[in-house]
């Protein structure tokens, strides 16, 4: 029985340290949190007996160490020991909120050689932006590393005053914990899904897959390099038109695939359904698909670059390749830059008002997307009350059509536009009706919705409402508008979904539309059987060049070849 006494309080520090390491990941997905059952589960014992507790995680790294300490207590310092602990500790806690991070919002592998810039640009926006956060962050790591200090000074010594026999019980349990751990994490520790599907948790696994995933990206790098000579040939660096509509690219901020979903179906489809009869009252029509994202869950300029770029950017270092040294790795023109040379004046719309000191780099912004001209928050002189989740912008309806009359007054035709809605950014507080005249705006009133998941629907409802009137107000029989989704919703999604989002092409004349069929677009805006397999967003590159093509009656045996995946590299 004294032994007993004696381990109890050795478990209870044991297990309080393990699932602090864990809090974070509890904290941002509560899913987890699942120690209660059921009522169910509780009316059927052989249930609840055998019921996947997700809570219950055990720190691989935790135990080995605890093992340790006690086979060594004897040659091995207290001091030194806890602070060997505690450094243990704080490092899996650090990491498990970078790794959550990334996995949550943007269902992704964390991969440090990518994710650095996403860090480091996360940090200039919070010290610029929301410096009281940024300090409330840095408190956490240097209050966490005092924490697991402190409980390891408490902890060690409960190891260090074990009798005989109960470090024997207690090497007993930390070795079956290891042996279990090492049973599980051996046939598919790189798959990194695992993490939330496995109860003892050795962080070291993923990290040795994050280091190693960054060097085989640093070898893409190189990879690309080697291949440069051969993709000269392929390289698309003319854009022939003879016939040159007004184009409109136009990104959905997390507009994805999640609502052909059984949960958002039903509106889903009764949405397209009331847009498409205002579509078709105007004249115009609309054909749609589904592309492939290079990302879910966020990181948009990738699936931007992977669009107007024609390859397939996943990571951040091939993004910066593509846009300082395409010349030097042979990669295409954007589509652009192409656009440009065929006499097209490009214009962008960011409405976004910016941080506090934050600069914007419009000058890199501008090379990247061949821009001749951007419209900021400071030209649409809006007065009205601002929205949005993730920094502060006038509405939707009111900055794409305000930048419409600058574009009409100052532009010449041919042009294109680009413009990424901002009001469907997570966590979604968007404004629930478009107005019936968008000059009123800034005179009004604007209801929002409430953020969170369940305004996910209502903001996509929102923007493909503003959508609708822009189109069917503003454009005339020579536009082409491509309205597609960039990526999934971040927390609305999980690691087995696809990454698939929405893209529809919407014309007046029926001859700007002609052909779209061969690439598997089907007529409606909504999908009534999806596709079996996607083309990429890479792979639209080269179906909407062809298509203009075509529509300056260039045969097809001199327009590129359709690379559905896009160039993979």
């Amino acid at each position: 029985m004294e032994h007993i006494q004696d381990l109890i309080p050795t478990l209870l520090f044991y297990l309080g340290i393990n699932y602090s390491l864990f809090i974070f990941m509890y904290a941002i997905d509560p899913s987890l949190l699942d120690f209660i059952p059921k009522r169910k589960e509780i009316l059927k014992p052989k249930r609840l007996l055998f019921r996947s507790y997700k809570a219950i995680k055990l720190s691989g790294e935790l135990t080995t160490i605890g093992f340790t300490l006690i086979l060594f207590k004897k040659i091995l310092p207290a001091p030194i020991a806890t602070i060997i602990l505690a450094s243990a500790c704080w490092l899996i806690f650090v990491y498990h909120i970078y790794y959550t991070t990334i996995r949550r919002f943007f269902n992704t592998n964390a991969i440090m050689y990518i994710d650095w810039r996403l860090i480091k640009l996360g940090t200039r926006i919070l010290w610029h932006g929301y410096p009281l956060a940024l300090i409330l962050v840095i408190g956490l790591f240097f209050g966490s590393f005092y924490f697991y200090y402190w409980i390891s000074n408490l902890f060690v010594p409960h190891l260090y005053q074990l009798s005989d026999t109960s470090s024997i019980l207690m090497l007993g349990l930390f070795l079956a914990i290891i042996l279990v751990g090492i049973k599980i994490i051996l046939p598919d520790h790189i798959k990194i899904w695992g993490y939330y599907k496995k109860r003892i948790i050795f962080t070291s696994n993923f990290i040795n897959y994050n280091f190693r995933e960054s060097f085989a990206t640093k070898k893409m790098m190189v990879r690309l390099k080697n291949t440069s000579e051969e993709r000269k040939n392929s390289r698309i660096q003319s854009l022939p038109l003879k016939k040159k509509p007004n184009l409109f690219f136009l990104f959905i901020e997390s507009y994805g695939s999640v609502l052909y979903k059984p949960y958002f179906q039903k509106e889903y489809k009764s949405l397209c359904n009331e847009l498409e009869k205002k579509f078709t009252s105007s004249g115009w029509s609309a054909y749609s698909h589904l592309s492939t994202s290079p990302r879910s869950g966020g990181a948009s300029w990738l699936a931007y670059s992977s669009f107007f770029y024609g390859v397939d950017v996943k990571e951040e270092g091939l993004l910066r390749i593509i846009v300082n040294k395409k010349e030097e790795f042979n990669i295409n023109h954007s589509l652009l830059q192409l656009l440009r040379q065929a006499g097209y004046e490009n214009n962008m719309l960011v409405p976004l008002t910016g941080f506090n000191n934050f600069k914007v780099d419009w000058e890199q912004i501008s090379e990247q997307f061949s821009m001749d001209r951007i419209i900021k928050f400071e030209d649409l002189d809006y007065t009205g009350p601002l929205v949005g989740a993730f920094g502060k912008q006038p509405p939707d309806q009111y900055s794409i059509n305000k930048a419409m009359d600058i574009v009409e007054t100052q532009s010449k035709n041919p042009f294109a536009f680009f413009f990424v809605t901002l009001n469907s950014h997570a966590i979604w507080k968007s404004p629930i009706d478009i107005q019936s005249d968008w000059k009123d705006i800034p005179n009004s009133e604007v209801p929002l919705t409430k953020t969170g998941k369940n305004s996910y629907f209502p903001a996509i409802r929102y923007q493909l409402q503003t959508m609708t009137d822009f189109i069917t107000n503003r454009l005339g029989e020579d536009d082409i508008v491509v309205l597609l989704g960039d990526h999934q919703p971040p927390l609305l999604v999980s690691s087995d979904d696809p990454y698939e989002t929405p893209i529809h092409i919407f014309a007046k004349k029926p001859s700007l539309l002609e052909g779209l069929s061969q690439y598997g677009f089907q007529k409606g805006l909504y999908l009534d059987s999806l596709p079996e397999k996607c083309p990429r967003h890479s792979g639209m590159y080269y179906a909407l060049i062809r298509h203009l093509m075509s529509i300056s009656d260039i045969p097809e045996s001199e327009q590129p070849e359709y690379l559905r995946e896009g160039y993979s590299i």
